[in-house]
Order: structure tokens, then sequence, then C-alpha cells
């Protein structure tokens, strides 16, 4: 890794992750099985991506990188047992700071440094809306790699003048074992 990187890794790089995930996504060829809810209205599709629609796909995800140099020094991290098995490495924003990203969690085996489950919350605020989501990766081992199996995105949106959205999106990636 550049040294330079390094230095301003100061938190869970997920971008690095995530940039992995879509590499490992290309080459398995996964089903993506979408389901979206938009004020109980309901939609589901499959499809098979490239890497460019999985970059596509997992565009929100990258948002939720806490890693940006405005960011430094605006969050919390603890680390936690949860149980005998679970390990939880977390980033909460410090009192004051106006970040968008309110906490990222990550869940761990308590024997294992790759993630199971990573959760955030991401808010926005503006003048014409507010925004919030709860965005959930899962991660499966298969073939001795840890791969994302799903993920989800849960929230609302309030438009200036507007009733609330409240939607959801919820993925499932099928493998065929080759």
């Amino acid at each position: 890794m550049n040294e330079n990187i390094r230095n301003t890794q100061q938190y869970f790089d997920l971008k690095g992750l995530l940039d992995e995930q879509i590499v490992l996504l290309d080459s398995l060829h996964p089903t993506l099985n979408k389901t979206t809810r938009i004020d109980g209205d309901e939609e589901s599709l499959s499809l098979q991506l490239d890497s460019s629609g999985w970059a596509r796909e997992m565009e929100i995800f990258f948002d939720v990188d806490i890693n940006e140099p405005i960011l430094r020094d605006a969050y919390l991290r603890k680390d936690e047992n949860l149980g005998d098995s679970l390990r939880l490495e977390s980033y909460e924003a410090k009192a004051g700071k106006n970040a968008e990203i309110e906490y990222l969690k990550i869940f761990y085996n308590r024997d294992s440094d790759v993630p199971q489950r990573i959760t955030a919350v991401f808010t926005e605020k503006n003048a014409l809306y507010d925004s919030k989501r709860l965005l959930k990766l899962e991660f499966d081992q298969r073939r001795d790699l840890n791969i994302l199996s799903g993920y989800s995105i849960e929230g609302v949106q309030k438009m200036l003048l507007k009733d609330s959205i409240y939607y959801e999106i919820e993925v499932v990636n099928s493998f065929k074992d080759r």
C-alpha cells in the first residue's frame, strides 16, 4: 500500500473493501436479486452486473467512507467484544461535529479480521430536503473468500412542502457453485 494513502486512513478502509468486492463480484458473476419498496409499492428484479454496474450499485456505500480529510478526528473509535464469538469496531461522530455519517459499525467473528456485517447511518440536510438512511452490508465466506452476500438500505426523505417518502432496498446475491 502506498505510504501516503496509509497515513490518510485514520478509520476503517471501507472504500478499499468495496473496491475489492467489486472485483470479486465481477469475477464470480452472481445474480443480483433486488427488491425495492417505496411507500408500500414493491418491485423486484434479477440481473447480472459487470464491474461498472457493481460500482454504480455500490455508490451509496462509497459515500459512507469516513476517511475524508475533512472528517479527520471527527469520530470516536470503540472496540468491544459482543458475546463469545462477535467483535465490534465502531466509529461514532463526536458531539458538535456536523458529520453526515452518524456512525459506522463493523462486526467481525472474534477470530477473524474480515467483516461479517457493516452498518452505518447516513443523514443529509439541505434547503430542499432531509434524508436519513440505514445502510447494511452482509458478507459470507465462499471458497475461502469473504464476499458480499447482500445489502439493504432503509430510509426516509422529507422534501420541502411534501410528505415524507419511506423506502427500502434489499439485495441478495445468488452464486452458482462452479
